[in-house]
């Protein structure tokens, strides 16, 4: 199971202590519940911060060094997509995108080539 999950509370404007809170029973659901399945957590992607209300690349930045911590303390994996997403401008690469937001065709394929290399695809 890869886990990414948290953009939407940011755009709601959540708390992050309080994100964090859900994403870590979130896991703990999933090892209580099915203990053979492997998780990964998964960085939240950039946004093109133009685009959007109250998402911005500092809160997601934020939430995905919480959430590497939550998968560092639980001994899960953590995959960086964040990163390689980003443009020289620090927003999310708009070849990717067509809302700044939501992947297109080009972004699904960079991202599976991101995560291939960790589920042994």
């Amino acid at each position: 199971a890869i886990i990414m999950i948290g953009t939407n509370d940011i755009g709601r404007r959540l708390p992050l202590e309080e994100s964090i809170k859900n994403y870590a029973k979130i896991l703990e659901t999933i090892r209580r519940r099915t203990p053979e399945t492997q998780v990964y957590v998964q960085s939240l992607l950039p946004v093109i911060e133009s685009t959007q209300k109250f998402r911005t690349n500092a809160k997601i930045e934020a939430f995905n060094h919480r959430i590497e911590e939550l998968a560092r303390t639980n001994d899960l994996p953590y995959i960086d997509i964040y990163t390689p997403f980003l443009d020289h401008n620090g927003q999310l690469n708009s070849a990717y995108s067509q809302d700044g937001l939501h992947l297109n065709g080009e972004g699904y394929l960079h991202w599976k080539s991101l995560i291939e290399k960790f589920v042994g695809v």
